[in-house]
């Protein structure tokens, strides 16, 4: 009787891998399995300003990205040459859960350091063209076309400038307590 009884479970189970294994029905889904598709939606959006999204997102990972490491392990200073192959697997399992380009997000981060220099930049020109505008000599003048080239020498596309500048005060603390 409980010969029967195991020899019906078995048979139970067997069948049911069988079944599994010609439908290729699939029980779980990883995000390895996802990668691909999803990041081929993502990069057929890719534009050289931040986007929205993309900046809250890089936000909310990069803690985690600092406190694992991973950055120590990779040279930033070349981010156009970045791809999957040259990570470790550590950090190539990190990117792929979740669902970024290496490139990317490292584009994404020097972006913000770029746009929060500029702003910077942007602030100090316009403080000293206020200070000089009143002075009518021709050094005043001199200094006003200055501040003005030295604007114009960092172009931030209008949007891009806004978002970084609504979320300054939250990235420079992020980047000052996870650097």
């Amino acid at each position: 009787m409980v010969k029967q009884g195991i020899s019906r479970t078995l048979y139970f189970v067997v069948g049911l891998v069988a079944i599994f294994a010609i439908s290729r029905c699939n029980v779980a889904e990883y995000s390895w399995d996802r990668y691909p598709s999803i990041m081929g939606k993502k990069r057929q959006v890719y534009t050289q300003t931040i986007q929205r999204d993309e900046l809250l997102s890089f936000m909310r990972l990069w803690p985690e990205f600092s406190k694992l490491g991973l950055r120590d392990e990779l040279n930033t200073h070349n981010t156009e040459e970045f791809n999957q192959t040259q990570l470790n697997w550590k950090s190539r399992i990190w990117f792929i859960y979740h669902h970024w380009d290496v490139g990317r997000f490292f584009y994404v981060y020097e972006r913000i350091n770029y746009v929060l220099n500029a702003l910077e930049l942007h602030r100090e020109a316009k403080e000293i063209i206020e200070m000089v505008k009143n002075i009518p000599n021709e050094m005043a003048k001199e200094t006003i076309n200055a501040q003005q080239e030295r604007i114009e020498a960092t172009p931030i596309d209008l949007s891009e400038r806004l978002l970084i500048a609504s979320h300054e005060k939250e990235l420079k603390e992020l980047f000052k307590q996870y650097p």
